[in-house]
């Protein structure tokens, strides 16, 4: 939700959503004509993906969308992630990504992370993520992390935890020396919009314990070389 009120708030009408998955939003920012959508997935991810849009379009319901393009490719391979912004004009875009980058060592983080840079310094725009994992996050009690970390590492093959940021400031660091200037911006910024607490009986204070330990970064690429 909050990645959707800041690409309102950005005004930018070309978006790259790098690691799409099954998320709804490339689907819903393309019934305006205005705007140019490319999502990147895997080739198995995204292949499924087509056939749910095509499933989806058969039964009337969503539109044909020619400003939305699934493109399959790999967020770590520079020449994909080139080749999906073909579809680009030459003005600012939007790079957001959900959930990727919980799945990366340091080292492939590093690695998209100067593949969207490149992508910024020809277009302009923002790198919009929520993906800044940390150890000092805690949402859940210990019990509740293991068990889902246990259940992610079972789905994906990959130990999530150790993929953590240190801690907020790590995490700033580590993209200031890949040359991002970081804005962070709180979820706590979209709390008035959501109904899921007032339907399930949830209290404002543990919605504030829960939304007020994510952030976002919103990252431009600034003149500061890359640090060794």
């Amino acid at each position: 939700m909050i990645v959707s009120r800041l690409l309102k708030e950005y005004d930018i009408d070309q978006i790259l959503e790098i690691g799409s998955g099954f998320s709804p939003r490339g689907l819903e920012m393309a019934r305006d004509p205005s705007v140019e959508y490319v999502e990147v997935d895997l080739p198995e991810v995204m292949r499924e993906k087509r056939r749910i849009v095509e499933k989806l379009r058969a039964q009337s319901k969503v539109p044909e969308q020619p400003n939305l393009h699934l493109e399959e490719g790999n967020a770590l391979d520079t020449r994909d992630l080139l080749s999906s912004a073909r579809f680009f004009k030459a003005k600012p875009i939007a790079v957001v990504n959900e959930g990727l980058l919980n799945y990366l060592n340091s080292e492939e983080k590093a690695t998209v992370a100067r593949n969207v840079h490149q992508l910024l310094e020809r277009f302009n725009g923002v790198w919009i993520t929520p993906d800044i994992p940390t150890k000092t996050r805690v949402v859940m009690s210990n019990e509740e992390r293991q068990e889902r970390a246990a259940r992610m590492e079972d789905i994906s093959g990959v130990d999530m935890s150790k993929n953590r940021f240190e801690n907020e400031e790590a995490a700033r660091s580590f993209f200031g020396n890949l040359g991002f200037s970081v804005e962070r911006r709180g979820f706590m910024d979209v709390a008035d919009e959501l109904v899921s607490p007032k339907r399930w009986g949830v209290s404002q204070e543990v919605v504030e314990k829960i939304l007020g330990a994510l952030v976002v970064f919103v990252m431009e690429t600034n003149p500061v070389a890359e640090k060794t």
